[in-house]
């Protein structure tokens, strides 16, 4: 038979384990905010790295259209003045004085 002082230790005992459990419960609950700080950091920083390349995209694709005019605008001139032949000899020219020093 349990006397009152074996009851109180148990009681004890229990109370004990009950404040373990609990500071386990908080330990593990502030492990799972940081982790979840550096989740969202980390998710931050690859938006930010997401919009910087879909900005840099849209810039090289606007840079490609503006000299795709610039082109254009060029070869109207050329057909313009009638150079084509003159045009298309200078760029044969061209492309074999490049491959003669290569």
């Amino acid at each position: 038979m349990k006397t009152p002082a074996d009851k109180y230790s148990l009681v004890y005992k229990l109370q004990l384990e009950l404040q373990e459990a609990k500071q386990e419960y908080y330990d593990v609950k502030a492990q799972c905010r940081e982790e979840q700080a550096r989740g969202q950091a980390k998710v931050d920083h690859l938006l930010w790295q997401l919009m910087h390349l879909t900005n840099s995209i849209k810039n090289a694709e606007e840079e490609l259209d503006r000299i795709h005019r610039e082109i254009e605008k060029m070869n109207a001139l050329i057909r313009q003045k009638g150079l084509e032949n003159e045009f298309k000899l200078w760029k044969s020219k061209r492309y074999n004085l490049d491959s003669d020093t290569k």
